[in-house]
């Protein structure tokens, strides 16, 4: 085998798309980055997953805050219906607006997100997340554990909402902790905006990492209300929290050159990451210019592609098209 497939890990979905018996000793994860509105990029590679007819080859999704939800859709058979989230239906001040900061109001609205977006305007089919072959896990910010934890196996729809809303509730500034099994749950990038560390404490063997920033990019500092706002509400909730915090760029490059290194220590998984070009243009985790967005999203599905060796096709996929934005 030569080219893009002789990975270990593109080796192993290609032996699983064409029927082959699953070895018990090995666990294929796909993991994905979230990043607020930058989701939008993995949501393309989601979708570029399902046009390969790759929905239940995996073991278990993992994904972290944005990247919880493009996972929940992705293991219903939903990817590029739920992708077009991004720019049909929060890229407006009903889930970010600045403003409503000073009036002690979420400036990011997860609940608009979750209770409307999702159950109604762009129903996650939530029967097919728990049914599916596939285990979603959503990573979050355990507050008084002070780590990371994977939550999975849901009981019904309420339980997958809630681990869907404390992975992506931005400390501070998108509403109080999410309480689940009696903890305190926030935003998994407090601990883990790549969740590697989390698939490879579960076992896996093969993981395939889906990135939202162009390879080449390194790790952001900090934003001013992350170091004025964030950290010290992290710290009002539990002593040295926002200390760690303040630290995050640190640890999200470990995890950037985890993702994106060719070979992987003994007893860790192979890792092989996905990521949009370097040519192409960044994307805020507060964007909301329509096109930007779906641009990200064809970035997504084409990066995608190109990783399993083939060429983006010509034209999108009508699924990933705008609705309501001429």
């Amino acid at each position: 085998m030569t080219g893009p497939l002789a990975h270990p890990v593109l080796a192993e979905i290609e032996r699983r798309r064409a029927g082959g018996v699953r070895d018990p000793a090995m666990k294929l994860a796909l993991v994905i980055e979230g990043g607020g509105m930058r989701g939008v990029v993995c949501g393309g590679m989601v979708a570029g997953l399902e046009a390969l007819g790759l929905t239940e080859v995996f073991d278990e999704v993992i994904g972290s805050s944005a990247g919880a939800i493009a996972g929940a859709y992705f293991v219903a058979g939903q990817a590029a219906f739920g992708t077009r989230i991004f720019y049909e239906e929060i890229n407006n001040r009903r889930f970010i607006w600045k403003p409503r900061l000073f009036v002690r109001r979420p400036v990011v609205s997860v609940d608009f997100l979750l209770d409307d977006v999702c159950r109604h305007a762009k129903r996650l089919d939530w029967r097919a997340v728990l049914a599916a072959r596939s285990r979603l896990v959503c990573v979050a910010a355990n507050l008084d554990r002070e780590c990371a934890t994977a939550l999975t196996d849901f009981a019904d729809d309420a339980a997958l909402f809630a681990a869907m809303k404390a992975s992506a509730r931005i400390p501070a500034v998108a509403g109080p902790p999410v309480i689940i099994g009696g903890e305190r749950h926030v935003d998994a990038g407090v601990y883990e905006n790549i969740p590697l560390a989390t698939a490879a404490a579960r076992g896996a063997t093969h993981v395939l990492a889906l990135l939202t920033r162009p390879y080449g990019s390194t790790a952001a500092e900090l934003e001013r209300i992350e170091r004025w706002l964030i950290a010290p509400w992290l710290d009002r909730q539990k002593q040295g929290v926002g200390g760690g915090y303040r630290q995050s760029p640190v640890r999200y490059a470990g995890e950037l050159a985890r993702a994106r290194s060719t070979t992987s220590a003994p007893g860790e998984p192979a890792v092989l990451a996905v990521a949009p070009t370097a040519a192409r243009p960044r994307i805020s985790n507060i964007e909301v210019n329509a096109r930007i967005l779906q641009q990200g999203a064809m970035d997504g599905y084409a990066a995608l592609f190109e990783a399993f060796g083939r060429p983006p096709p010509a034209t999108p996929p009508p699924a990933l098209c705008l609705d309501r934005v001429g």
